[in-house]
């Protein structure tokens, strides 16, 4: 996944709407953060914003289906782990 959305991140990047050099993670989910001004000129799922309303926390479109994939495979992982623990 650190390449993909590396790449979102460097598209961001290069638009001049990165607010951090960052990427950082929001509900469990890898995301961007954006200055607040540009949160509709790029596609993606906006999940936070910051406490003084200059930055967004974006999701890349690019990047939600994988990050859904990885989210379901940590689930299927926590279910094993409880199955394996069950007595």
């Amino acid at each position: 996944m650190r390449p993909f959305v590396f790449i979102c991140h460097s598209e961001v990047q290069k638009s001049g709407w990165l607010s951090d050099s960052e990427e950082s993670w929001r509900a469990g989910r890898r995301v961007v953060s954006i200055l607040a001004e540009y949160k509709r000129s790029t596609k993606g799922i906006i999940h936070d914003i910051s406490a003084t309303g200059k930055t967004c926390f974006l999701e890349p479109e690019e990047a939600i289906g994988i990050n859904n994939l990885i989210l379901s495979l940590e689930e299927d992982e926590r279910e094993e782990i409880k199955r394996s623990c069950a007595p």
